[in-house]
């Protein structure tokens, strides 16, 4: 009996030691857990601290001029404390948040790079370390240059002295009147420019005109009149017959066989050496420039991609053969049955000025979150419609899509676009394959597709460097397209109204393309904030000063969230 009873005391303590030691462990798992969730507030709310930070400083860049830029332009750093006023409601006690905001001065490409690892909308119209453009100061007063480029960096930390929490965020300039209208950072009485440089087609790259048969002509869309050549006088007037078209490149242009630009070309290389910036091919039935060709590099004027222009009468010293083989005609001459006199600057060779002539500089892309756009597959199979902006119903009219194409659509489907009284601005984003767009007109009925003169009725944007392809099928294409970075390719047969700018520019279009002269030139509705924003094709005008567009605001693109 004794036995037993010892038996049963030491079966006791033993299940009384397991359970002290489960009770410890689950003890020390509770304890762990209740860390764990402390832990997890207290970032979360020190997360919420830093946020704080980064909204009281997207504010001061969006509502005083110069933001959180140091006063020395030649400073690169500035670094703040925000007042605790700001985080009495943060439930995090003695907390501190320290804000501090980079910009990229010209000369440091290293910060440039790292820029372009961190976030995916680096644009090189925004780094000048890629280019020359001038970004002017966002102030009322003074139209100051102001350095470190289109972006900033944001950095938000918050801090209780045992744990922090840090936020980057990367703030890209904007140059569109901002969304409330009445928060003009340039100035009241604002004047604009337009994105696109003085021409309707131009390529920051190669510019190859390979079509079977084309034309390419000016086109005014205030008048609804093609351009023609038209009377001038030199600087020592002279007369001469002038084009309001020109069609520009800024490394290399080839005119194949059949191609006509009624109009100007002009090829702005930066250094070519000994390599040429025109190819002609063939003569008798070569491409035509039927205004001036204007260069800074080689042009050649012998073998079987030479540059031939038009005779001169019989007082001139231009040594030509007959106008029927030149290729360079300026217009002066009226035709192959001919007999005038080129006169004033159509009397010269081709310009040809290394030294006088600098290339073009690209206006930054237009950026915009926009309604977001469906696949237009998608939209075709459910017969929804890409509406263009109306006041009365709150539709602006701006959208923003992940690629854009008509890829999948089958035949006798088509997305509708109804932009015949309001614009429809499509902002591109990568699709993450090597095409961002590939639009096949087959499969869109535009309402303004039949109207020559409403191209700003349909704006497509793309600031990336993918594939941009656009195929007119036996039909008509009214719009503009600017992708500076991107190869754009325009085939098919058929008409393009409207306006280009890419990266290279590649054409197999056989048709006509008419082309708005007057892009470059602000409607007369955008004379004020409020005005600019609702003009037809609001997207294409930035406010101006002295030396180019104003920064208006900045627009967060990329959040991220620092390893403490």
């Amino acid at each position: 009996m004794r036995k037993r009873k010892g038996y049963a005391l030491i079966s006791i303590i033993a299940i009384g030691f397991a359970a002290v030691a489960f009770l410890l462990a689950v003890a020390e798992i509770v304890t762990s857990s209740m860390r764990v969730t402390s832990a997890n507030r207290w970032n979360e709310l020190l997360r919420n601290a830093a946020e704080i930070g980064i909204d009281y400083a997207i504010d001061q860049y969006n509502s005083v001029p110069g933001g959180l830029d140091p006063p020395n332009p030649n400073a690169t750093t500035s670094t703040i404390v925000l007042d605790p006023s700001y985080l009495q409601n943060c439930g995090v006690p003695n907390v501190s948040v320290t804000i501090t905001s980079v910009r990229m001065i010209n000369s440091d490409v290293s910060d440039w790079s790292q820029l372009q690892t961190i976030s995916s909308t680096y644009s090189p119209q925004l780094d000048p370390t890629r280019t020359a453009s001038l970004f002017l100061s966002p102030t009322s007063t003074s139209l100051m240059s102001s350095p470190g480029g289109g972006y900033r960096v944001i950095t938000s930390t918050a801090s209780n002295g045992i744990s922090s929490k840090s936020i980057r965020v990367v703030l890209r300039a904007r140059f569109d009147p901002p969304p409330d209208l009445n928060n003009q950072l340039g100035g009241a009485t604002p004047s604009y420019q337009s994105i696109f440089p003085s021409t309707p087609l131009f390529s920051n790259g190669s510019l190859q005109l390979n079509s079977s048969n084309l034309t390419i002509q000016g086109f005014n869309s205030q008048t609804g009149q093609s351009n023609t050549a038209h009377s001038a006088v030199d600087s020592q007037n002279n007369p001469y017959a002038a084009y309001d078209l020109n069609v520009m490149t800024n490394t290399f242009a080839q005119l194949g066989p059949n191609n006509t630009i009624i109009g100007d070309l002009s090829v702005l290389s930066n250094s070519s050496g000994n390599a040429p910036i025109v190819q002609i091919p063939g003569l008798t039935n070569g491409g035509t420039i039927e205004g001036r060709l204007i260069g800074n590099g080689t042009i050649p004027t012998t073998g079987s991609n030479a540059v031939v222009i038009a005779p001169s009468g019989p007082s001139g010293t231009v040594p030509a053969p007959g106008v029927g083989s030149a290729n360079v005609l300026a217009d002066a001459d009226g035709g192959p049955n001919s007999t005038s006199t080129r006169q004033g600057l159509n009397a010269s060779q081709p310009s040809n000025s290394p030294a006088g002539f600098s290339q073009t500089l690209l206006a930054p892309t237009p950026v915009s979150s926009g309604t977001s756009l469906a696949p237009l597959a998608f939209m075709a199979s459910n017969n929804e419609s890409i509406n263009g902006a109306n006041s009365s119903n709150g539709i602006t009219g701006n959208y923003s899509s992940m690629g854009l194409t008509t890829d999948g659509m089958s035949a006798g489907s088509h997305v509708s676009i109804a932009n015949s009284s309001g614009p429809v601005t499509i902002f591109v984003q990568d699709s993450g394959t090597n095409t961002a767009i590939n639009l096949d007109t087959q499969f869109i009925n535009a309402a303004n597709a039949g109207q020559t003169s409403s191209a700003r009725n349909l704006q497509i944007y793309y600031q990336g460097t993918d594939a941009v392809n656009l195929k007119i099928n036996g039909n008509t294409f009214t719009g503009i397209i600017y992708a500076p970075n991107a190869p754009v390719t325009i085939s098919g047969t058929g008409t393009f109204n409207g306006g280009i700018v890419g990266g290279n520019v590649s054409v197999t279009l056989n048709g006509s393309m008419n082309l708005y002269t007057d892009l470059s030139t602000a409607p007369a509705s955008s004379k004020s904030g409020q005005q600019a924003a609702q003009a037809p094709g609001g997207s294409l005008y930035y406010q101006s000063g002295a030396n180019g567009p104003v920064i208006q605001g900045w627009q967060p693109v990329t959040w991220q969230e620092l390893k403490p």
